[in-house]
């Protein structure tokens, strides 16, 4: 046996080694190697998402521990969400990215997991942003389940870009936004049918 084997299979050195190393369980190994390969720029471009929908800044900081979490919900990965919430409930002692990042990229089943079995909920942010990338059903769902609200962002945002079911819904069932302000930014960028929408609201 190498020398080298002996010292890290020491009883005494082993579990200093090991303590210090988060670790993947193996289904999630075989993703996460996705993840990490050529920088993540692959495997960002291989989700269904618009550019703008992706905002890395909700998903922390690699060397947190909870970075795996976010990136599965941000990936809509439910099964491998669940996977290690029940290995490791701990990752969602600062929750509140988890449910704003799954609204923010549209995963209605991941938010409603989060809300129906997790108390940590969410914030504006997560209305916010499933507005601004046009997610309906995710903003729905947050307004009829979820007290936190939203800000004027979600009204203006979805007004900029144009999503003309979430500016509809917005208007009638929220009072955040500026309809005046929303209607000069929809106009700004040409979306038309979002200004009609609009006039009607004002």
């Amino acid at each position: 046996m190498a020398a080298s084997h002996r010292v890290l299979g020491h009883p005494d050195v082993f579990p200093l080694i090991a303590e210090f190393q988060q670790g993947l369980y193996m289904d999630i190994l075989e993703y996460w190697r996705k993840v990490n390969q050529d920088g993540g720029g692959g495997f960002w471009a291989s989700l269904d998402l618009p550019l703008h929908a992706i905002d890395r800044r909700l998903l922390g900081s690699p060397t947190q521990a909870r970075y795996q979490l976010l990136v599965l919900v941000a990936a809509n990965q439910m099964h491998l969400v669940r996977r290690l919430l029940r290995c490791r409930p701990h990752y969602l002692t600062q929750p509140v990215n988890a449910m704003n990042a799954s609204a923010a990229n549209g995963h209605l089943e991941i938010v409603k997991f989060l809300h129906h079995h997790r108390t940590e909920g969410c914030t504006q942010r997560a209305m916010d942003m499933a507005a601004k990338n046009g997610h309906l059903p995710v903003v729905q769902f947050l307004h009829e389940h979820r007290r936190e609200g939203c800000t004027e962002f979600a009204l203006h945002s979805a007004a900029q870009n144009g999503h003309l079911g979430t500016v509809k819904f917005l208007a009638r069932h929220r009072n955040e936004g500026n309809v005046v302000k929303a209607m000069g930014v929809a106009k700004l960028h040409g979306h038309v049918q979002c200004v009609a929408v609009l006039q009607c609201a004002a």
